[in-house]
């Protein structure tokens, strides 16, 4: 626990750095790095270890990501939205009434690593651009959604919530997380846009939709590791486990909080 707290803070502060301070093709720079890692570990996780895919997963980031576009950033938010809001289709499938867990094929994996992982890399990079308060909000508050499961599951957990694809998480962790993540959203939403009524009520809501949307990402990378018999996606992040660990929500949580903050105007 104590090496996971240590591993956590320092994220924290490089992150708060990055998202503040770091210019713009710097950041698109790094993130290009942190995306080649979690590629490469979703690839052999599909049962590919060609560096190959990863690198050019990587490489069209950084070509599209170092073109500003104002309309991009929503269209691919909203794609990315509805993409996450399907994935249940699949988690029920994997885990229908039958002999056990139904694994995905490492064909389709492979092919999932494009929507999952290339749209919140995207909207981070072109978010950075013009609000980086904006992103470090963003991911302050499914970290936080994440704290607040762990602890809750830990202290008050008795209710698996998928035990065949996560059989660490239970009802009350993910209340837990809806809870932290409406408050983080809350404050947020506050301290960037005002102590109105309004401003707290949607930050609030949108903090508490993020993380539902964020357990999804943590289930469907469960999901493949259950399918080729791995309990992490790596050892690069102590206490953690792999780059794919510690973004698992990040990659659905972040088009949600992005769509949702458009369409309140938090992106002016």
């Amino acid at each position: 626990m104590r090496q996971r707290i240590v591993t956590a803070a320092l994220l924290l502060v490089l992150v708060t750095l990055l998202a503040l301070r770091a210019p713009s093709p710097a950041f698109i720079a790094i993130l290009a790095v942190v995306l080649f890692l979690a590629a490469r570990e979703w690839w052999l996780l599909a049962r590919v270890s060609s560096p190959w895919p990863p690198a050019l997963l990587a490489a069209t980031f950084s070509g599209i990501g170092a073109i500003p576009d104002r309309l991009a950033p929503p269209i691919l938010a909203l794609g990315a939205s509805l993409f996450w809001t399907l994935i249940p289709l699949l988690l029920a499938r994997a885990v229908r009434p039958g002999p056990g867990l139904r694994p995905l094929s490492a064909v389709f994996s492979r092919f999932l690593s494009i929507p999952v992982l290339l749209p919140p890399f995207l909207l981070a990079a072109w978010v950075q651009g013009f609000h980086g308060g904006l992103l470090l909000w963003g991911i302050l508050l499914i970290s936080a959604s994440d704290v607040g499961a762990m602890f809750a599951g830990r202290r008050f957990g008795r209710r698996r919530l998928a035990p065949l694809l996560s059989p660490g998480k239970t009802v009350e962790g993910l209340w837990g997380g809806l809870i932290a993540g409406a408050l983080v959203g809350t404050l947020g939403a506050g301290l960037l846009y005002g102590m109105h009524a309004g401003v707290l009520a949607m930050g609030a809501a949108t903090g508490a939709v993020v993380s539902g949307y964020g357990v999804l990402g943590d289930l469907l990378e469960s999901l493949l590791k259950r399918s080729c018999g791995k309990k992490d996606s790596g050892t690069l992040l102590p206490g953690h486990g792999g780059i794919l660990d510690r973004i698992d929500a990040m990659t659905s949580g972040l088009p949600v909080f992005f769509l949702f903050s458009y369409f309140q105007g938090w992106w002016t």
